[in-house]
């Protein structure tokens, strides 16, 4: 919360979403003495989804971001953002880099700073980063920020999904609008080692096929896309020790794109029980703040 109120940019409507923790929320609201903070409560835990969706519906400011509990916003990140869209009318969502601080080490130990602008479609669609500076989704929910109005016209997030509700919202907002990237690092995500759903592969596997069922069409409209998707699926089923569907999704995946190699040496990890859990953010937050 201390981040928020270091913010460049003051005129701020900030809701706190308590989705029924046993911790004390309430009382760390009143500490702050801020007549800006709104303290909102589930009285038992819906998910993160529940948590954001009931702090959009509560907001009366004209722009939406969020913030997870355990992670910061630099002094500019409201400023610069509302700058980036009221510059460009053509432009719904901004989105900057994040440094990736390890809570378990103390230091800054990675730095995602994919910066495309425009049509983002495809990244989204790959879910997974491919490239350097990528870490899980090309843009991170607490990356970005737009009007609630645009918000609301592709959906809330989607309450079905227990884990993946970014990645799903991801792809809503970059199948309708063009994306614009503050090039500078004005988000920290803390990363640390409890509550990583790559602890929970079964679960990630269900959630990623719903995920491909919801966005069929796009999927099926981008070969090189789906490829990745079914490479990566292929990768949770194989950690899950469903070797003979990760072989058949990895046959998926070459029939999209024969010429990959990821696809075949991942067949030959499988095979040889060789695959090992790779890092990725949690995203698993329970705030959402507006300036106005």
């Amino acid at each position: 919360m201390t981040s928020i109120k270091e913010q460049t940019y003051e005129n701020l409507e900030i809701i706190v979403v308590d989705d029924g923790s046993s911790e004390d929320i309430k009382g760390v609201v009143e500490q702050a003495r801020d007549e800006r903070i709104r303290y909102l409560r589930h009285e038992s835990n819906r998910g993160v989804s529940a948590a954001r969706n009931t702090g959009i519906r509560s907001a009366t400011g004209h722009y939406i971001s969020f913030l997870d509990s355990d992670d910061e916003w630099l002094p500019t990140k409201v400023e610069r953002q509302v700058a980036a869209l009221t510059e460009n009318a053509r432009t719904k969502v901004s989105y900057c880099f994040t440094e990736v601080f390890s809570d378990d080490d103390g230091r800054i130990i990675d730095a995602h700073t994919f910066a495309k602008q425009g049509d983002i479609l495809h990244y989204a669609l790959i879910g997974n980063g491919v490239e350097k500076g990528w870490t899980g989704l090309c843009v991170l929910i607490i990356e970005l920020m737009l009007s609630r109005e645009d918000l609301l016209r592709v959906g809330l997030f989607n309450e079905r999904y227990r884990s993946h509700e970014d990645w799903d919202f991801l792809i809503r907002l970059a199948a309708a609008y063009n994306f614009a990237c503050v090039p500078d690092f004005l988000v920290r995500g803390h990363k640390h080692s409890k509550g990583h759903i790559i602890n929970r592969p079964e679960e990630v596997v269900n959630t990623r096929q719903l995920m491909f069922e919801s966005h069929r069409q796009l999927y099926l409209a981008d070969r090189s896309a789906t490829a990745a998707f079914f490479s990566d699926l292929a990768y949770y089923q194989g950690l899950s020790g469903r070797k003979g569907e990760a072989l058949l999704s990895l046959s998926r995946s070459m029939a999209f794109q024969p010429l990959s190699r990821e696809p075949y040496l991942r067949s030959a990890l499988i095979l040889m029980g060789r695959l090992i859990a790779k890092g990725t953010i949690s995203d698993s937050g329970d705030g959402v703040q507006t300036p106005h």
